[in-house]
């Protein structure tokens, strides 16, 4: 009976969370807090997952602009290159295919002999673009 109620009670608190994270301004209200200590080593890990989860539960414009500041915030952050490829798969799902082309042939480009350039380079092919 007990595991009943602990199964339920754990659905029951990822369904919220998944509320408060598709929403924007609790994303928000995540990303500033973690702002207040950006020169933290962890702060850069922290503002990605945020943008990763905001990006799992469809907030896409919210998931770019959150990639967008890691970038401008982090430049020498290991999260630079994930962030472009979000970025680019991020307007892939949004159907922004122009935008998102663009960066996958700056990636592939850029950045030929990385996971991200390669990731940018299959998708390419699936778009059927030449590289």
């Amino acid at each position: 009976m007990k595991l009943k109620y602990l199964v339920l009670l754990s659905l029951v608190i990822c369904l919220v969370f998944y509320v408060l994270l598709s929403s924007t301004s609790f994303s928000n209200f995540l990303t500033n807090q973690v702002f207040k200590y950006k020169d933290r080593p962890w702060a850069p890990k922290a503002h990605y997952l945020i943008a990763m989860y905001t990006y799992r539960v469809n907030n896409y414009q919210q998931a770019v602009n959150l990639f967008e500041m890691i970038q401008r915030e982090y430049p020498q952050s290991e999260y630079v290159l994930p962030c472009k490829l979000k970025i680019a798969q991020t307007y892939d799902n949004m159907e922004q295919t122009g935008k998102a082309k663009g960066l996958y042939i700056a990636l592939n480009t850029e950045y030929p002999n990385t996971p991200e350039g390669e990731a940018a380079r299959q998708r390419l092919k699936v778009l059927e673009l030449p590289y």
